[in-house]
């Protein structure tokens, strides 16, 4: 009977999973040719089959720990970018900015709340969960958007990571105001006992992530089996996320400890590209749970009021956000940038209104108000974060940040264009750079732009098959076109659409081997050159030779290059998917409280070993080492060398 039972279960619980997978296909396709973001589609499933749609979905409790643990993966993935030297380069955004506007916003919900008839201890915890912004969708956004590295998304993150500690503290909160501890006593007792957990859980992983899983991950990758390591990537995750929960303290919280253990390890990269797929899963399932707790009947009874006092939570919060960072002395676009971005309240909200409605402490109809007043800003939320740029300048006025001035300066009549920012592509975009021929660069890979844009090159993200985005980056009055793109396919429907826009401009195309040859030529290709750094060389003859520029000046340039043994065309800027290089070029942000601030480039020499300080980017402007001076507050050092001993430059650059 019991096996029957068990089978039972398990096939409703399967059913129930195909059931939101289907629904959400569905929704989220729909939202599509409506330009609205995925993410409200996956809120329409989950309201759709919810309790008070058609009540479709009984498993609640199991699909809510498979949501959980998309929120774990995504904090994990998060903490691969966030090693140590970085967080504690970050403690003023953590302890500071999001300590103040927690407490800041807290009291001031909970004062407006205990003015409306809430008991003083309920009006905390409902307060205190309105304060507390969604860490799943914020900070998927802000990956999405290529925002995670900017300067707002960067405080962004550090308020969320205090605000999951916060979280903690009112989760215990909740029995204590109930009576279910023991007095004031016993309550701060709980609340040291939790925080020693919390310091010892750190440090133990932190010391696991540093010798311990490094050789380990090293065996495995030596094995060359895919499984083993996806295997032991979500061992990785699933066992911090586990330690936490059985301490007491947040999953997600674990999940982000756990990233960090491999934050400076030359794997992440490889460990992010398998866990990618779990996580945008889970993260999916974690969406629709969330809108399996609107109550529609709720929803339709005092939708006016409900959607109110949504876009007021937004408001107040943008504003207290605001007021804090710039008391903390950001800038004001940064300052409103994050209050846009933080401005909508989170997920532990749920948990602590469920909580507290379990205890009684919170009326039934007060916690189903308030998850309808929090999904409603939470919404809103993808569109905030994509358009953060947008609002911010209908809010100061339209000043371009020094990225955006310099693609638009980037992109003039009779400018070469670059179809494609690998390796060969980056190669041509230096050498154009060094003799001065302006250019602009368009590649499909967005952390690739991300970090190239950074660097100081002007590249640009789209797709070079469509005919629009070529257009926009200058193919009809391009003096020459280059393209370096490794998909060959990709790379011929890109040359058709260039002879659709300017039949004559000359086109050079660079290929991995000879089977494409006459396909390209067929295609109207100038030149098609094949790869490897000669190949770079002799594509770059051809580019100045159809430039006019005087042959002695071609040959002693690449005269010089040689005699430098190719160390101009040493480095690659990887992208998304990890690509593992001899060397790389790594951009590295400089925050408040950083080891390497006041410090001149040149007096770095004892710790850089074999890495290369390839310049300075300030303000928009490439600086020499020697003309930079003291390092400052926002500088963006670009480094040359090999992956381990540019994270090991990194990492002294930022904790020293």
């Amino acid at each position: 009977m019991a096996p029957e039972m068990a089978h039972g279960a398990g096939s409703t619980l399967f059913s129930e999973l195909l059931l939101i997978f289907l629904v959400s296909l569905v929704t989220v396709a729909a939202c599509r040719p409506l330009r609205l973001p995925g993410t409200l589609g996956y809120f329409v499933a989950g309201a759709l089959l919810g309790p008070t749609g058609f009540a479709l979905v009984q498993s609640r409790e199991d699909i809510e720990l498979l949501a959980e643990l998309g929120v774990v993966l995504l904090l994990f993935t998060l903490g691969l970018e966030f090693s140590l030297p970085r967080l504690l380069a970050m403690r003023r955004a953590v302890f500071g900015l999001g300590a103040v506007q927690v407490l800041v916003s807290t009291a001031l919900f909970a004062a407006f709340l205990a003015y409306a008839g809430l008991g003083t201890g309920v009006a905390v915890i409902v307060g205190g969960g309105l304060a507390l912004s969604s860490t799943a969708l914020v900070s998927r956004e802000l990956t999405l958007t290529g925002q995670l590295r900017d300067r707002h998304g960067q405080q962004a993150i550090g308020v969320l990571l205090f605000q999951d500690l916060a979280a903690v503290f009112f989760l215990i909160l909740v029995p204590a105001l109930a009576g279910g501890g023991a007095g004031e006593e016993g309550f701060g007792l709980t609340v040291l006992l939790l925080a020693g957990k919390g310091v010892l859980l750190f440090v133990g992983l932190m010391l696991t992530g540093r010798y311990l899983l490094p050789p380990v991950f090293h065996e495995i990758a030596r094995s060359r089996s895919d499984e083993l390591f996806v295997l032991s990537a979500l061992a990785v995750v699933l066992g911090a996320a586990w330690l936490t929960r059985e301490m007491d303290l947040s999953m997600a919280l674990g999940g982000f400890v756990g990233g960090m253990m491999l934050g400076e390890s030359r794997y992440r990269h490889q460990i992010e590209a398998d866990i990618r797929p779990f996580r945008d899963v889970l993260l999916g399932l974690f969406l629709v749970s969330v809108g399996m707790m609107l109550d529609l009947d709720l929803l339709a009874a005092f939708w006016p009021r409900i959607i109110a006092f949504g876009l007021l939570l937004v408001l107040v919060k943008f504003l207290i956000i605001v007021a804090v960072a710039r008391g903390f002395g950001e800038g004001p676009r940064v300052a409103v940038r994050t209050g846009v971005v933080l401005a909508q309240g989170g997920e532990f909200a749920f948990a602590l209104l469920a909580l507290a409605a379990g205890y009684d402490l919170v009326p039934r109809d007060v916690q189903a108000f308030m998850v309808a007043v929090t999904l409603v800003s939470m919404v809103l939320t993808p569109a905030l974060v994509r358009r953060s740029g947008w609002l911010t300048a209908r809010i100061l006025g339209p000043e371009p940040s020094p990225e955006l001035r310099f693609t638009e300066q980037a992109v003039v009549t009779g400018s070469v264009v670059v179809l494609g920012f690998g390796r060969v592509g980056q190669v041509i975009g230096r050498m154009l750079d060094q003799t001065g021929i302006p250019f602009v660069a368009l590649d499909a890979d967005p952390a690739r732009v991300h970090e190239a844009v950074l660097s100081g090159h002007p590249v640009r993200f789209g797709d070079a098959r469509r005919a629009e985005i070529l257009r926009g980056i200058g193919v009809v009055d391009a003096r020459l076109v280059v393209l370096c793109i490794d998909d060959q396919e990709r790379a011929l429907r890109a040359l058709e659409s260039v002879r659709e826009l300017n039949p004559a401009v000359p086109v050079l195309v660079r290929a991995i081997d000879d089977r494409h040859l006459d396909s390209f030529m067929e295609a109207g290709a100038t030149e098609v050159v094949p790869e490897t750094f000669d190949a770079s060389l002799m594509l770059l003859s051809h580019v100045m030779a159809l430039l006019r520029r005087p042959r002695s000046e071609v040959e002693g340039f690449i005269a010089r290059v040689r005699a430098d043994r190719y160390g101009l065309l040493h480095g690659v800027i990887a992208g998304e998917h990890g690509e593992q290089y001899p060397e790389i070029v790594h951009p590295v942000l400089l925050p408040e409280g950083a080891w390497a601030l006041g410090q001149a480039p040149e007096a770095l020499e004892p710790l850089l070993a074999d890495v290369v300080v390839r310049g300075v980017r300030r303000r928009a402007r490439t600086l020499g080492r020697e003309e930079a001076g003291p390092l400052r507050s926002g500088d963006i050092v670009v480094l040359l060398g090999a992956p381990a001993a540019v994270e090991r430059v990194e990492a002294r650059l930022l904790s020293g």
